[in-house]
């Protein structure tokens, strides 16, 4: 996924200066988006932006895996889409990472629902059983 390998390079980035931003958003389109706590505003990169980024990311010499501040993020977020998929459900709208609150949230914007994984419950499955 082109938005999680786009995080995977931004926050490497930070980590080499400084905290990473606390919350991220992955949108269907291919967008992503991020803000700091208590800022207002928030910093975007459109899906082609993102696409690129994305393959700068894997195109690393070795392989990188996901900088260790976000690792759990990123596997509960691929998790979270397989499971999904598997059970033939709907992709979600959009997928926040709140990397302070350990929690990975599915958010479907006409039914108004939203599914929050918590990095530190049950596996992805047994969370989303009781959504």
């Amino acid at each position: 996924m082109d938005s999680i390998d786009a995080q995977c390079l931004v926050v490497d980035l930070f980590d080499a200066r400084a905290a990473a931003p606390p919350l991220w958003r992955h949108d269907r389109d291919g967008s992503l988006h991020y803000r700091f706590d208590g800022s207002p505003r928030s910093y975007s990169w459109e899906p082609g932006a993102v696409m690129a980024m994305a393959e700068e990311w894997r195109e690393r010499e070795p392989p990188a895996p996901p900088p260790a501040s976000i690792e759990r993020h990123v596997a509960a977020h691929r998790e979270l889409l397989g499971v999904l998929a598997d059970d033939g459900r709907e992709p979600p709208d959009s997928v926040v990472h709140d990397l302070g609150a350990l929690e990975v949230s599915a958010v479907w914007e006409a039914a108004k629902l939203v599914v929050i994984v918590e990095l530190d419950g049950p596996p992805v499955r047994d969370q989303l059983r009781a959504a």
